[in-house]
């Protein structure tokens, strides 16, 4: 209550600041501009008192929402018209995430209920993360998987062509970002050829993400061949419509249902290195066979049957996705493909972030290109730290997005100061999003530990049970290490004056970006 009553009464100072400074502007300057502003600030008022009292939106959300609108009210409320509003599709029930009741065999919930079995007995302080989405969202725990790390770009094009080579009856690609260049030049002649061969494949892709860079030479291209594109939430230019703010950030693939794809990397030359812009590219991706890519084809199948507004639906296309396969030579390892979004009952990858990290017992290793996490997960990572747990995070020391890696650092010296380890990357843009648990639990994919990622971006995690890919990923980790200053010092301390200034203003509207 009392950071409340001090939250009103510093807006309440704000308002009477801004209209004393619109009495002074009327008196030494027009009547009629400064009843004009004063009505529209009026109006901001309103609209502020509106958003604070929206208990569906996280609290720091709304603040800063609302410290926008008074600072810059014309700007500031059409922003939020279009960008700001929560999630809501325009027939819930409709167009809500679907993990289709189809897929949901008897089988499923038995894999599910033996894994479960197995958490309780060899992990019994992760058995709650799996059962999370596996109760909200009929995530399925399978076994008879194996799971590999791709540990940067190139490795993952190598494997995803040699797979796509074998490819026999369907392929599904679900990118954010699909980029012409080099990458996406030979990708396409590789596509057509398994069109031509009678292989039938579809994509998805991100129409910001790949807003002027998918051309449509190329999609018509495609589209001649016989492969199948639709964009997910298209922007009728000029006209935005205020869904733009939430896009597909995935990164998946379905090779027949045998093998799959999720990670980090896009359909770019950058992602392999092949461009130097924002220096070396560190990333990952991970493969699976098995029964688990039935896991992205229930994401597949969601996402296609929403960009189609029902209308046509990837089953009937293509009747055998989401058939379970199994593999003969397979770990007893256990994975489950999570989705998350802003059309789900939950922020299922936030609530899990937090389930891990209260449930680690000896480390922590975490690698994210963005970090502006919530509160919750600052808190519970400063308290593994301070009972004695190895807690290590990798960011960048390079960066896509101006300040975006200052204002990163900003929200790590609460972490520096709880005793948790902050490594920079040398020279080196981490795009890596990857979560290493104790020896036998990682979470990895395309999310962000920042609001976007967890809030307002379609994204696909794989919780992964497994010593062997534990191992693989601690590896990676490690030498990330080596490749990376380690912060003696509170971060950001080594920036001038002014650019702290400037990164602290940023700071304030970060979590809306």
């Amino acid at each position: 209550m009392k950071k409340k009553i001090n939250i009103f009464l510093s807006m309440s100072l704000m308002f009477i600041i801004v209209f004393l400074g619109v009495i002074l502007l009327a008196i030494f300057q027009n009547w009629t501009f400064s009843l004009i502003f004063l009505g529209v600030y009026a109006a901001s008022i309103l609209f502020t008192i509106v958003i604070i009292r929206n208990k569906s939106r996280r609290f720091e959300t709304r603040l800063r929402w609302s410290i926008f609108i008074i600072a810059v009210p014309f700007v500031g409320m059409a922003s939020y018209i279009l960008f700001g509003r929560s999630y809501k599709y325009k027939t819930d029930n409709e167009y809500r995430y679907k993990n289709f009741s189809e897929f949901a065999t008897s089988h499923d919930r038995e894999t599910s209920r033996h894994a479960l079995e197995t958490l309780a007995k060899e992990s019994p302080q992760y058995k709650r993360a799996f059962v999370l989405g596996n109760n909200l969202q009929n995530d399925t725990i399978y076994d008879q998987t194996n799971t590999k790390l791709l540990d940067n770009g190139a490795d993952f094009v190598v494997s995803l062509f040699r797979d796509i080579k074998k490819a026999e009856k369907y392929i599904l690609l679900n990118f954010y970002v699909i980029k012409d260049g080099e990458l996406l030049d030979n990708l396409v002649a590789l596509l057509k050829s398994k069109a031509a061969q009678g292989v039938n494949i579809y994509i998805i892709y991100d129409f910001t993400g790949c807003y002027t860079d998918f051309k449509y030479e190329t999609q018509t291209k495609l589209q001649e061949a016989g492969i199948r594109l639709v964009p997910f939430a298209p922007l009728n230019l000029p006209w935005i419509n205020w869904t733009a703010n939430y896009r597909d950030h995935r990164k998946d693939v379905s090779i027949d249902g045998k093998i799959g794809y999720i990670g980090g990397i896009n359909l770019s030359d950058e992602y392999i290195n092949m461009s130097s812009k924002f220096g070396f590219w560190n990333d990952a991706h991970v493969r699976i066979a098995g029964a688990a890519v039935q896991g992205i084809e229930k994401i597949f199948a969601s996402d296609w049957n929403f960009c189609h507004r029902q209308q046509e639906r990837i089953t009937d296309l293509e009747p055998s996705v989401g058939t379970l396969h199994s593999i003969e030579n397979y770990s007893n390892d256990l994975t489950q493909i999570v989705s998350s979004g802003p059309n789900h009952n939950t922020p299922m990858h936030f609530d899990l972030m937090m389930s891990l990290v209260n449930s680690a017992q000896k480390r922590i290793w975490i690698s994210s290109p963005y970090f502006v996490p919530p509160v919750e997960l600052i808190n519970a990572l400063c308290t593994a730290a301070k009972s004695g747990i190895d807690v290590k995070l990798v960011i960048p020391g390079k960066t896509d997005k101006k300040l975006l890696l200052e204002v990163s650092k900003r929200w790590t010296r609460q972490l520096f100061e709880a005793g948790v380890r902050i490594y920079s990357m040398n020279n080196t843009f981490n795009h890596t999003k990857a979560y290493l648990f104790d020896d036998n639990i990682a979470f990895i994919g395309s999310t962000n530990l920042d609001f976007r990622a967890f809030f307002s971006d379609q994204q696909t995690m794989a919780l992964i049970k497994s010593e062997t890919f534990n191992k693989e990923l601690e590896t990676r980790f490690l030498w990330d290490f080596s490749k990376s200053f380690e912060y003696t010092f509170l971060p950001n301390d080594e920036l001038p004056t002014g650019k702290k200034v400037l990164v602290a203003m940023f700071n304030i509207i970060s979590p809306l970006l």
